[in-house]
C-alpha cells in the first residue's frame, strides 16, 4: 500500500495535484481529492478486492462532468482511466478500479422530475433507492421504483443500472433494465445523448443522424445484429437473464432499436450516466406473507415449482445454517413456536418467505387459501404461518435480509467471501443445483450458508475462506471454475443478480466467441480507447487477457494476524456499505451524513485503518505520515456505538478509535482539550461544592478555554447542585450495602456529566420512581471513565473501570440498579464488557426497568386523561444498541395512562464532548438540522429527551430546555400544589 503524508506532495500524489489544478482553472466546482485517506476509502467495495485509484472526483452536476471530461481530453491525461462510482455496494469490484474514480454519490443525487399521472421519475445517478420511493411517498403517491434490493438504504440508481440490479420481487417486477425508460450520459470523448428506446421514423433517422453519438449506435446497431443470434442460442431463458451488453433486448425485433439496454448492465464500461428517467409501479393495496417450514433445505427447495403455480409475488428461502443462527440471534422469536422449535434432531425448520399481493382482499384470500389447502397434502412442511400486519411483514423479512449479516459475523478465521453468490438455474434444476454445489463445498471442507430467491432460480452462497491462506486463494479460484461448470450442467448462469466485474473473466466462455467478438465491437463504438472502467467485461479488441482475473486481482488487505490484534476488527468489516446509509433517521453513520465523505464512515475508516495497520506491520516508515490522515478520519467519529449495533458485522470503530490513540498519542503530544476532558470527572466535584462561582470564572474564561482547548459552548454546573435537592426530596446517597434494603428500592447510578451540569435529570428519575411507589437510593457519584475510553488514554480508562465495578459490585446484591443516562449505562454493557470488567449484576436503563415492572402487573397510579402524546427524543447509543427502547417508553407512560410517541431520529450532533469541540461545531449543526430540529419543534406537545448530550444540544441550537422523560412522569403523577 503506498502513502503519503505533510510536505512535499507525494510521487503518486503528483497525478491527481495536476488534474485538481487543471479543473480548478477549467472551472469544475467539485471536489478533487487524492490524499491517501480519501483514495483507501474509494479502494474497495461490498468485494474481496481492493484496488487504489489514483485520485476520486466529485463532481457537483451534469456541467461539472462535462468539465471533467474535457480537462481529460488533454493530452496530459488521456491514459487516464475512469470509473464511476455510486454506493459501492458491488460484490464482485464493479466500481473498483485505477485511474480516476467519478464519486457520483457526493453531490449528483438531486431528482430532477417527476410526472405521477404519465408514471416516471427523472433523478441524477447518485440518488438512492431508498431516497426515490420515500420521495414519492412524500409526494403521497401510490406509486414506486419497483426493483427491490437489500442494500436499498445505500445503492444507487447510477449502480443499479450499472449492474441491471433486482432483487426481492424480480419474478413480477422485473429488474433495473424492465423499469428503465431514457438515459442521459456522456461518453468519454465528451459526446452527449438522451437514449431511449428507438422505432419508427425514430430508428430510421439513426441512419443519417449527425447528433453526438450517432456514429457510436450505429456501430453498436451492427453489433447487435450480428451478434444476439449468438449469444440468444448460448445463454439459457430465464428471468434473470444474461446482464451486460444485452443484445438481445436491445434488438428485439428489426424495427426496434433500445441502446438503453446497452448500458444497463455494461458496469460503467461505455458511458457516464447523467440521469435516469425511471417508470413507475402502482403499490398493491393487500400484501400477504406466508411463512412455511419445512423439515429441511432440500424440502424446501423441492416446493419452488409447487409454490409458483400460486403466482406468488416472491418466494425467498435461508438453508440450515442460516436459520440456525437466526435462530441463536432471537430474529425467530416473532414467529409461531412450532415454525422455529428444533425437531426430533435437534435441527431449526427451515422455512420459505412467500409474499402475495392483489387490489381485491377477497381474491387474495382465495388465493391463500388454495395455498393452504396444497400445503395440508405436502409431506415435508412442518407448519405455516400468514402474516397480515405491515408491522410483522417488514419484521419477517427483515430475517431474510439479515442473511449476510448473519453469515459475516461468524468468528475464527475463515469467513463468509462472496465470489460465487448469484448464480442462477431455472427453479425446476434447482434442488440439482443446491445439491452439486454443497457436494463440492462440504468436498473441500468448507462451512458456508445459503439463502436467496427461489422463485427466480438464484441461491446465493458465500463459502468460509482465509483469504490470508494461500491454500484458500487458489481454492477460491478452483471453486470459481468448478461452478461454472455446475451452472452449465444445470441451465443457468453464473451472474444472476450482482453483476459480473473480475467475475467478467468467465464472460467469453459462457457466451462463445461470436457473441464475445459483438460485444467487444460494442465497446469499441462507444470506448475505443479502453479508458471506462477498463479490465471489466470485455475490451475493444475482444482480448480476453485484459480482464482482471479471480486470482489476480489485488484483495482487500486480510489481517495478517490473529483475531487478538486489537486491530482485528478493522478487519472483519465486508464492505457492506450499510453504515452510509440515506436516511437522516437512522442513526448510523452521523458523520457521513453530516460530510458525505466515505472516509468518514465506519466502512472508511475500516479501509483506512486495515491500510495503516499492514504498513506497520510491515516496518515501513510511511506508516507514521498516513497515521496523521487515519487521525483526522478517526477523529470525526462521535463515538455514537451505532455501528457496533447496526452493523452487521458489528464493527466497532469508537473501540477502535480509542486503541489508534492509545497508539499515537505514544509518540505525539496530546491536545490540552484532551486532557482536560480526561480530568473532568475528577475536577467535576470540586466544581460542583461551589457552582455559582465556577460558572462564573466559565463565562470570564470561555473565550480563552476556547483558543487554548478547542472547546466552545460548555454546559454551566447546575445551580442548585444535586446534594441538597436530593435532602430536599429526603433521598438517601449511599457507597454501600444497605444494611436493611428498602422495599421495593431501587439504586439509582450518578454518571459525572448529568449529576454536575444537568442534576435536574438525576432529580426527575428519583421523582419519578418516588411518584410511581418506589424508594430510590442515589449511589455516590464515582468516574467510570467514559472520557477516558474516547480520548485513548486506554491505561487509565481500564483503571478507572476496574474501581468503577467493584463500586458496583459492593452494592447490596439483589436491588434493581438503574442509571440515569443512556450513553454511561450503555457503557457497562459495551465497553466494560469489552475490557473484561462487565459488573456483577446488570445497570438497566430507567425505562427498561420499568416496563419490565409492568409487565408483571406492579400497581402505579394513574395520570389524568387527555392532553397531546408525550415525545420522547432517545439517545442515538441507546436506540441502536436498544432496539426495544421505544417501545418500552410507551409501555411504561401507557401504564400510568398516557400515551407517548417515539420518532424516528438519527443523532443530534452533540454525543458527549464532541459537538463542544470548535473544529466539530459545524458538524454538530449540521447535525441536528439534519435529523432533530423537525421533531423538536414540530412537536405539538411536551418534548423530552433521554440523553444529557442531548439536552445539550437542544438548548444551544433551539434555546429549549428538554427535560428528562421521567420528569414528565413525575409531573403527570404528582398532587396538585395547595
Amino acid at each position: 500500500m503506498d502513502g503519503g503524508g505533510g510536505g512535499a506532495v507525494p510521487e503518486w500524489a503528483k497525478i491527481g495535484e495536476g488534474l485538481g489544478t487543471a479543473l480548478a482553472e477549467a472551472g469544475f466546482r467539485g471536489d478533487v481529492l487524492f490524499d491517501w485517506g480519501s483514495r483507501v476509502a474509494a479502494s474497495t467495495d461490498n468485494s474481496i478486492y481492493q484496488i487504489v485509484p489514483e485520485a476520486v472526483v466529485c463532481p457537483r452536476d451534469r456541467a461539472d462532468l462535462r468539465v471533467f471530461l474535457a480537462v481529460l481530453a488533454r493530452p496530459a491525461f488521456r491514459d487516464l482511466s475512469v470509473t464511476g462510482r455510486g454506493g459501492a455496494t458491488g460484490t464482485n469490484g464493479q466500481g473498483l478500479n485505477g485511474g480516476i474514480v467519478v464519486d457520483f454519490r457526493r453531490y449528483m443525487t438531486r431528482i430532477l422530475a417527476a410526472d405521477l399521472e404519465a408514471g416516471w421519475i427523472e433523478v441524477e445517478p447518485g440518488v438512492v433507492l431508498d431516497q426515490v420511493n420515500a420521495a414519492l411517498a412524500d409526494r403521497g403517491s401510490a406509486l414506486f421504483f419497483a426493483p427491490d434490493t437489500s442494500t436499498a438504504s445505500r445503492c444507487t440508481i447510477g449502480g443499479m443500472v450499472s449492474t441491471d440490479a433486482c432483487g426481492q420481487g424480480s419474478r413480477v417486477y422485473g429488474k433495473t433494465g424492465d423499469n428503465v425508460l431514457t438515459l442521459d450520459v456522456m461518453l468519454i470523448d465528451g459526446a452527449e445523448a438522451r437514449l431511449r428506446r428507438l422505432e419508427g421514423p425514430a430508428l430510421e433517422a439513426l441512419a443519417t443522424s449527425t447528433e453526438p453519438a450517432a456514429d457510436a449506435l450505429r456501430a453498436a446497431l451492427e453489433a447487435c445484429d450480428d451478434g444476439a443470434p449468438a449469444l440468444k442460442a448460448a445463454v439459457p431463458h430465464l428471468s434473470r437473464r444474461f446482464v451486460g451488453y444485452d443484445l438481445i433486448n436491445a434488438r428485439p425485433s428489426p424495427s426496434v432499436f433500445d441502446p438503453v439496454r446497452l448500458i444497463v448492465g455494461s458496469e460503467g464500461t461505455l458511458a457516464l450516466v447523467c440521469s435516469a428517467r425511471l417508470a413507475l409501479t402502482r403499490r398493491p393495496i393487500h400484501k400477504r406473507l406466508a411463512v412455511i417450514a419445512y423439515r429441511d433445505f432440500d424440502g424446501a427447495l423441492a416446493s419452488a415449482q409447487a409454490l409458483l403455480a400460486h403466482n406468488p409475488d416472491a418466494i425467498e428461502s435461508l438453508d440450515d445454517t442460516v436459520h440456525t443462527l437466526a435462530y441463536q440471534g432471537g430474529l425467530l422469536d416473532g414467529l409461531p413456536e412450532r415454525l422455529r422449535t428444533p425437531g426430533p434432531t435437534g435441527k431449526i425448520p427451515v422455512s420459505n418467505y412467500v409474499e402475495f399481493t392483489d387490489d381485491d382482499p377477497i381474491v387474495l384470500s382465495g388465493r391463500l387459501a388454495a395455498l393452504e389447502d396444497a400445503l395440508r397434502s405436502e409431506p415435508s412442511v412442518v407448519g405455516w404461518h400468514i402474516a397480515k400486519d405491515p408491522a410483522e411483514i417488514a419484521r419477517i423479512w427483515g430475517i431474510r435480509k439479515s442473511a449476510v449479516g448473519l453469515l459475516g459475523g461468524s468468528a475464527g478465521r475463515r469467513r463468509p467471501v462472496a465470489f460465487v453468490e448469484d448464480c442462477v438455474v431455472p427453479p425446476a434444476n434447482l434442488r440439482g443445483f443446491v445439491a452439486d454445489f454443497r457436494a463440492l463445498l462440504e468436498g473441500e471442507g468448507l462451512t458456508f450458508g445459503m439463502f436467496g430467491h427461489v422463485d427466480v432460480g438464484c441461491i446465493h452462497v458465500r463459502p468460509a475462506l482465509d483469504l490470508a491462506d494461500a491454500g484458500d486463494q487458489a481454492r477460491m479460484k478452483s471453486i470459481s471454475d468448478a461452478v461454472v461448470a455446475i451452472v452449465r450442467k444445470h441451465g443457468g448462469i453464473f451472474w444472476g443478480e450482482h453483476g459480473k466485474g473480475v467475475r467478467g473473466q468467465y464472460l467469453p466462455e459462457m457466451v462463445g466467441p461470436e457473441a464475445y467478438a459483438a460485444f467487444a465491437r460494442v465497446k469499441r463504438a462507444f470506448d475505443p480507447r479502453n479508458r471506462l472502467n477498463p479490465g471489466k467485461l470485455v475490451t475493444p479488441e475482444g482480448d480476453a487477457a485484459g480482464l482482471y482475473k479471480v486470482d489476480a486481482t489485488p484483495l482487500r488487505l486480510p489481517n495478517p494476524a490473529d483475531d487478538a490484534d486489537p486491530f482485528a476488527d478493522a478487519f472483519r468489516c465486508n464492505g457492506n456499505a450499510q453504515c452510509q446509509a440515506y436516511s437522516t433517521s437512522v442513526p448510523m453513520c452521523p458523520s457521513f451524513k453530516a460530510t458525505g465523505e466515505k472516509r468518514h464512515s465506519p466502512k472508511g475508516r475500516a479501509d483506512l485503518l486495515r491500510a495503516w495497520h499492514g504498513l506497520v506491520s510491515a516496518g515501513d516508515p510511511v506508516a507514521e505520515d498516513v497515521a496523521e490522515e487515519v487521525y483526522e478520519a478517526l477523529d470525526g467519529c462521535l463515538g455514537c456505538k451505532a455501528c457496533l449495533s447496526s452493523c452487521p458485522i458489528h464493527v466497532d470503530v469508537p473501540e477502535l478509535k480509542s486503541l489508534f490513540l492509545d497508539r499515537y498519542h505514544q509518540t505525539r503530544k496530546r491536545p490540552l482539550g484532551d486532557r482536560l476532558l480526561a480530568e473532568l470527572e475528577t475536577l467535576g466535584p470540586l466544581a460542583a461544592r461551589l457552582p455559582g462561582l465556577g460558572n462564573v470564572l466559565s463565562r470570564l474564561g470561555g473565550p480563552l478555554t476556547a483558543r487554548a482547548a478547542g472547546l466552545v459552548d460548555l454546559p454551566t454546573l447546575s445551580d442548585p447542585p444535586l446534594a441538597p435537592r436530593l435532602r430536599r426530596m429526603r433521598v438517601p446517597v449511599v457507597a454501600g450495602p444497605s444494611a436493611r434494603p428498602a422495599p421495593r428500592g431501587v439504586f439509582v447510578i450518578q454518571d459525572g456529566f448529568t449529576s454536575h451540569f444537568d442534576a435536574g435529570a438525576v432529580e426527575a428519575v428519583v421523582g419519578g420512581l418516588q411518584a410511581l411507589g418506589y424508594a430510590p437510593q442515589v449511589v455516590a457519584l464515582f468516574p467510570t471513565g467514559k472520557a477516558l475510553h474516547v480520548k485513548g488514554f486506554r491505561n487509565r480508562f481500564l483503571e478507572t473501570a476496574k474501581a468503577a465495578r467493584a463500586r458496583l459490585d459492593a452494592l447490596t446484591p439483589g436491588v434493581p440498579r438503574v442509571g440515569v443516562d443512556p450513553a454511561a449505562v450503555l457503557m457497562l454493557r459495551q465497553e466494560y464488557v469489552q475490557a473484561g470488567l462487565a459488573p456483577r449484576e446488570p445497570v438497566w436503563l430507567i425505562q427498561e426497568f420499568l416496563a419490565e415492572e409492568a409487565k408483571r402487573g406492579v400497581a402505579w397510579p394513574q395520570a389524568k386523561a387527555g392532553g397531546p402524546p408525550v415525545r420522547v427524543m432517545l439517545h442515538c447509543t441507546e436506540r441502536t444498541a436498544v432496539p426495544t427502547a421505544g417501545a418500552q417508553w410507551k409501555q411504561v407512560f401507557a401504564a400510568i395512562g398516557l400515551v407517548a410517541e417515539v420518532p424516528e431520529a438519527g443523532c443530534c450532533g452533540m454525543s458527549g464532548a464532541f459537538g463542544h469541540e470548535a473544529r466539530h461545531r459545524t458538524i454538530s449543526a449540521t447535525l441536528w438540522a439534519l435529523s432533530w430540529r423537525k421533531p423538536v419543534t414540530g412537536a405539538s406537545g411536551p418534548v423530552a429527551a433521554t440523553g444529557f448530550s442531548c439536552r445539550s444540544q437542544a438548548k444551544r441550537e433551539e434555546g429549549t430546555a428538554l427535560p428528562h422523560p421521567m420528569a414528565l412522569l413525575a409531573g403527570a403523577l404528582a398532587p396538585p400544589r395547595r
